[in-house]
């Protein structure tokens, strides 16, 4: 989990957002690169392809924990998130419907903006997580995590920890197999309860 690559800062390697940026580390944690432009061989970004472990853990997400993670992002977050669901950041800020707009929008997504999305979201969470693994951070192992999931779970709470974690799962970034390893068999991180 290295630096999350985007355009704005982000600091994990994984999936990186339609717009790249230059202050990007490609080797950090964050989001993967964006698929080549001629494509891969059955890479499909069509909202029906793959769904992917971000759309349980956005589903996962009551309508409180969305209004607050929106609330506690920085203006250029927002700005991100605003572009990414296309809407006015006043609707995100202000609307007792934010959360109930977050949810549509992304079941329209395809699977990388639903990666964006997800780590728009979760961008507080996947700073602190960078920062509190240190010299870990470009590809933590599962020990490495559970030696600060504690702190971040408290701080950003259980389903925004397992978001940030299933867009890099879904991003294929060199942090996955760790983090699906978590998702799998930690029950805090539970997207689907009963199965």
């Amino acid at each position: 989990m290295a630096d999350r690559p985007t355009a704005r800062g982000n600091r994990y390697a994984g999936r990186a957002p339609s717009r790249p940026a230059p202050d990007r580390d490609p080797g950090a944690v964050g989001r993967a690169q964006p698929p080549s432009p001629t494509g891969s061989a059955g890479s499909d970004d069509s909202p029906e392809s793959g769904a992917g472990r971000v759309v349980g853990a956005l589903e996962a997400l009551d309508s409180a924990t969305i209004h607050r993670t929106i609330g506690a992002l920085p203006r250029r977050e927002l700005d991100v998130l605003r572009g990414l669901l296309r809407v006015p950041a006043m609707l995100l800020r202000e609307s007792d419907n934010a959360a109930r707009v977050v949810q549509q929008r992304a079941g329209r997504m395809g699977k990388s903006e639903r990666i964006d999305l997800a780590l728009s979201l979760a961008a507080a969470c996947n700073d602190e997580t960078v920062d509190a693994l240190g010299d870990n951070r470009r590809d933590p192992s599962v020990a490495d995590m559970q030696q600060v999931l504690d702190a971040i779970v408290e701080h950003h709470g259980a389903p925004v920890v397992a978001l940030m974690m299933a867009a890099y799962v879904d991003a294929a970034a060199p942090c996955a197999d760790a983090f699906a390893e978590i998702l799998d068999t930690d029950a805090r991180f539970a997207t689907n309860p009963g199965s």
